[in-house]
């Protein structure tokens, strides 16, 4: 239950990217998505653990990345052929977020 709300409170946020006049962003060609996503490290993790093998799951941050880019950056997310995904932990002193890079093809 709290992790749907950490997803929802995150789309909110991807899905406030979306402004009107942005539609001539759309593209209506073949692309690759690459998505970073970075987040905190609980001070309670080990400190063996390299990587956040925890929840939400990386296709989680996919999906909503998708769909929030949805009308925003192509017209559908099924123009994506392809997806390269990593999900780490934050360096002590950056915050957590999302890079995400669109490759016309």
């Amino acid at each position: 239950m709290a992790r749907d709300r950490i997803i929802s409170a995150w789309y909110m946020e991807t899905g406030a990217l979306r402004r009107p006049g942005l539609s001539a962003l759309v593209k209506d060609r073949p692309c690759e998505l690459m998505v970073h996503v970075v987040i905190r490290k609980p001070r309670s993790a080990p400190k063996s653990r390299v990587y956040p093998s925890v929840r939400p799951d990386l296709s989680n941050h996919i999906k909503q990345v998708e769909d929030a880019l949805n009308g925003l950056a192509f017209t559908d997310d099924s123009q994506i052929v392809k997806i390269t995904a990593l999900k780490t932990y934050a360096h002590p002193k950056m915050d957590e977020g999302c890079v995400i890079e669109i490759i016309w093809l």
